[in-house]
């Protein structure tokens, strides 16, 4: 359960591991003010997927293709509730 009014928060992607395009599913989180970002291994940020008000049930796609292959995480923040979810993508 998230710390957003209650609810159950997903944050999903695929596909993953990936080597190109990634969709990442965010549910349950109608109209929070939400940041998505992607870090490499050493914490380093590589890219800002959403920064932006969410209507939620919705996918956001994102190009990995001009990373690296390796490991990375991706975190999910709500404005004035902090981290609501994370996970990793696995980059070949």
């Amino acid at each position: 359960e998230s710390a957003v009014s209650g609810q159950r928060s997903a944050v999903t992607c695929y596909p993953n591991p990936t080597t190109g395009p990634i969709e990442f599913q965010i549910s349950n989180f109608n109209f929070q003010e939400l940041s998505l970002k992607v870090f490499n291994v050493n914490g380093q940020e590589v890219a800002t997927v959403l920064e932006s008000r969410w209507p939620g049930g919705q996918v956001v796609r994102w190009d990995a293709s001009e990373l690296p292959a390796g490991i990375y995480f991706f975190q999910l923040k709500a404005k004035g509730v902090g981290q609501v979810g994370a996970g990793k993508i696995v980059k070949y």
